[in-house]
């Protein structure tokens, strides 16, 4: 595949690394006002990353890096967006047109330089697993929540493992991102996974289990002074279009520093009337 970054319209020179040269650096710029939202777009020769106000010349890229193996082709733009000071996280779903089956790319750019570094990291994850990034406070680590899909007769179900939980809730050092020396386990797997919840955890007790075309997830992630932990989570269904979830109730779940969970709904369901009010 090949792969060619725009930033404000001009074409940017990439250069693979093993490491990126970000030590020193703080993490506190996590895409905010002042930081262009990146886009990412399939193009016939792989893909384009656009920082800044939209070109025409977007997607007409002279400088394109050729990246991986030519037996790899670009599936889909899973996500793009910015996980740090300068990093920016591209992950693609990705076909092996050799051995078959399919796996995760996920590239990581410094953009704090002319000249950008990047480097990447496959994964091989559970089959219809989705991987999303969650935004938090936690300067030096990126959450990321896995949640496993499941085709039934009436849609697609968020299945559950043996033990009830129905996602992955994964804390991943930026350090592990900014290398491709750590074993992948140690980037995405049992060493990262902090917390496997279960639909009562996620609704306050409300949900023990879901139905097809239920959803719940995890939206935001705040780490307090005190070493507590908030989590913002929804109960919802997914949007006739796109990845994105129609959200019914908000619920916190939170862990206390002595390790202990509890969980509450944060407002009552609204009726008609009152939601044609506001």
């Amino acid at each position: 595949m090949r792969i060619g970054l725009m930033r404000s319209g001009k074409a940017c020179g990439l250069r693979a690394v093993r490491a990126l040269r970000t030590r020193g650096r703080g993490a506190s710029s996590r895409g905010g006002a002042a930081t262009p939202a990146p886009r990412a777009t399939l193009v016939g020769w792989g893909v384009c990353v656009s920082i800044g106000e939209p070109s025409p010349r977007d997607r007409l890229v002279s400088r394109m890096e050729r990246m991986g193996e030519e037996s790899h082709s670009v599936e889909s733009v899973e996500d793009v967006g910015w996980i740090g000071e300068d990093l920016l996280l591209l992950r693609l779903g990705m076909i092996d047109l050799l051995g078959g089956g399919s796996f995760t790319r996920w590239v990581v750019f410094d953009c704090a330089r002319p000249e950008v570094d990047y480097l990447m990291h496959d994964l091989r994850l559970p089959e219809g697993s989705v991987v999303t990034v969650v935004p938090s406070t936690d300067e030096d680590h990126v959450w990321l929540q896995c949640v496993r899909l499941v085709s039934e007769p009436g849609g697609l179900r968020q299945a559950e493992s043996e033990d009830g939980a129905v996602l992955e809730l994964h804390r991943v050092p930026l350090d592990r991102l900014r290398s491709v020396e750590k074993p992948l386990a140690q980037l995405f797997g049992p060493l990262t996974c902090l917390c496997a919840p279960t639909p009562s955890m996620l609704t306050a007790g409300e949900r023990e289990r879901l139905e097809v075309g239920e959803l719940a997830l995890v939206e935001d992630v705040q780490m307090r002074e005190d070493g507590s932990l908030s989590l913002l989570t929804l109960f919802g269904s997914p949007e006739a279009e796109g990845a994105a979830a129609q959200v019914h109730r908000l619920y916190e779940l939170c862990l206390d520093p002595a390790g202990t969970w509890s969980s509450e709904r944060l407002f009552d369901p609204m009726t008609d009337e009152e939601l044609l009010v506001m």
